[in-house]
């Protein structure tokens, strides 16, 4: 398959915010759809309040201001870094408006923390959710998580609980042909972008069931490469960061 050139593709806009525990759970679904289809596709994720106004008073806090910020610097890890935020907020119960808490977040994932707080507060954070903001109003997003998939004047809305099939279905709908679907990375790969994989995340990339995944693991990886956590909720499987 010929790659679209980047006028071609299709512009796919992602509501969500880092306090979405919906957009969380669902979330494997859009990632496992951006592999197979990241040749039609360019990803804007855009923060957005919860409309329940559960999240009111955390629309503009310092972690939705430090991830626009990290996705204007780092676009392709963009979606790896809210779902690490995610981790922190929804696992370890981290309370990220704290700035040294954020910073050692930031740093963990590998990034200069530095640069990205002294941005998230200043004007330009606040300017980017102020983006976001109106664009959710454009888009008249009523529920989180939502996605907009817009080409040359064409459009397609999916909001609320997720599967794989739908987008698909919505992408087939506005490219006006069926998509070639491309592959899954492998698991050292995929790791490595992530940081962390639940279990979740490992089913549904890789077609497994709960008791495969201790063997697929161990067969594609090396074992100084990961670690298996334990945390209240369950396990997820890490990179190991001296690896990096």
């Amino acid at each position: 398959m010929n790659k679209f050139y980047r006028e071609q593709k299709v512009e796919l806009f992602y509501f969500t915010s880092p306090y979405c525990y919906d957009c969380w759970d669902q979330e494997p679904y859009l990632n496992k759809f951006l592999q197979l289809y990241e040749d039609y596709i360019d990803l804007h994720i855009i923060m957005a309040p919860c409309p329940s106004g559960i999240e009111d008073l955390k629309v503009s806090s310092l972690p939705v201001k430090a991830f626009r910020v990290f996705s204007a610097i780092y676009p392709g890890r963009s979606l790896s870094f809210l779902k690490f935020l995610r981790s922190a907020i929804f696992d370890e119960k981290a309370d990220l408006s704290c700035q040294e808490s954020l910073e050692d977040l930031i740093q963990g994932f590998g990034e200069r923390a530095g640069e990205i707080l002294e941005r998230s507060v200043s004007d330009e954070g606040q300017n980017r959710i102020e983006e976001d903001r109106k664009l959710a109003q454009r888009f008249e997003i009523k529920t989180l998580p939502s996605f907009a998939l817009v080409q040359q004047g064409r459009r397609a809305l999916v909001s609320g609980r997720l599967e794989e099939e739908v987008l698909e279905d919505k992408l087939q709908e506005i490219l006006g042909f069926k998509p070639e679907a491309g592959k899954i990375r492998e698991l050292g790969e995929e790791l490595r972008q992530s940081y962390r994989l639940y279990p979740r995340d490992l089913k549904l990339l890789y077609d497994l069931e709960e008791d495969q995944l201790l063997d697929y693991v161990e067969e594609k990886l090396k074992p100084e490469d990961y670690r298996w956590v334990d945390y209240e909720g369950g396990f997820y499987l890490e990179v190991n960061h001296e690896k990096l």
